[in-house]
Parts: structure tokens; sequence; C-alpha cells
């Protein structure tokens, strides 16, 4: 009976300790150099977002806001599983929202679906939902999918420039999770 008892604390704990895991936010800042950074890129810094599965972080996302606007970004990139890619209003609604904040700090947005993002399609294919997920993301940012943009926009690169030298960008990432 002690046994039972002591798992079952101990299994409580578990649950408890990644409930409250998944709704912490940290920053972690990476410099770096590479020659496949294009010049235009030198100095600049870049907010990475990812697999915020919907968490909320503050009322209306205003601790994330706060965060990114904090770290000066040039670029916000969101690479995938913002959403958890289930079919609800409420995550439409959650996009929608941290979308339009993004957006409104008026730094360039750019946003890769993820796998969580692909299971929309699976999920609304016949009913337009997918459709309309990606018609309202492509209002607040620009969506990548498997394709590539140049930033600036009017970025030109002589095709015979090679390899550029070291120039470094400045990648800060607002992860859910992850103590330490």
């Amino acid at each position: 009976m002690v046994i039972a008892v002591i798992v079952l604390v101990v299994l409580a704990l578990l649950m408890l300790y990644c409930r409250i895991e998944t709704m912490l936010l940290k920053t972690t800042v990476y410099s770096f150099c590479s020659c496949k950074v294009p010049y235009e890129l030198d100095g600049k810094r870049i907010v990475l977002l990812t697999d915020l599965h919907c968490t909320v972080f503050g009322k209306d996302n205003s601790r994330l806001l706060q965060m990114i606007k904090a770290a000066d970004p040039d670029i916000i990139i969101i690479a995938g599983d913002l959403i958890n890619g289930r079919r609800s209003v409420s995550q439409l609604k959650y996009a929608y929202d941290l979308l339009s904040g993004l957006h409104d700090t008026g730094i360039p947005l750019f946003y890769e679906f993820g796998n969580h993002e692909c299971r929309l399609e699976g999920s609304f294919s016949g009913d337009g939902a997918y459709g309309i997920y990606l018609s309202m993301c492509a209002k607040y940012c620009t969506v990548i999918n498997n394709t590539s943009v140049r930033y600036p926009p009017d970025n030109k690169i002589p095709a015979d420039a090679g390899c550029f030298p070291c120039y470094h960008a400045h990648i800060q990432g607002c992860e859910a999770g992850w103590l330490g």
C-alpha cells in the first residue's frame, strides 16, 4: 500500500512538473558566423519561435510579445508548430491573436509550417478550413512553406559571388519549456 501511494505521488509530481515546464519562457542567444549567411544579414537579430503548440504566455501572450520586443529583432521567424494541428476554433483564434500581435510590432515576420500545421491539411481537407488558415497566416506574415524568400526582398546577389566573407547573425529563440 505504501509503495502504491509513493508511486502515485511521484507520478502526480511528474505530471505537475511537465505542466509547469511547458509554461516557462526562456531566451537563448546564439551568435554564429558563416560564409553562407548573406551580407545583408550581417549583425541582424533574429527571433526564432518554435513549438509553441498554442501555449499562452500572459494575457494575450503579453509576456511573449514583451520578450520579443525587448530583444529588438530585425526579423521574426516562426519555425513551425505554432498550433497543435487539431481541428478547433480555439487554435485558429490562438494563431490569429498571436500573428496579429507579432504583425503589429512592425518587424518582418516569416512562418514555415511544421508537422502540426501540416496535419491541418489532412484533417480539414474538403471543407476549406486549411485554406482559410493559410490565408489568415498570409495576411499577417510571409508564409514560406517549402519555398525560399529573400531578405530583404530587394536582395540581389551576383550569381558569381561565391562565398561571402564571414558575417554574423544573432538568433534569439523564445522557447516554451526547458528549465535551466
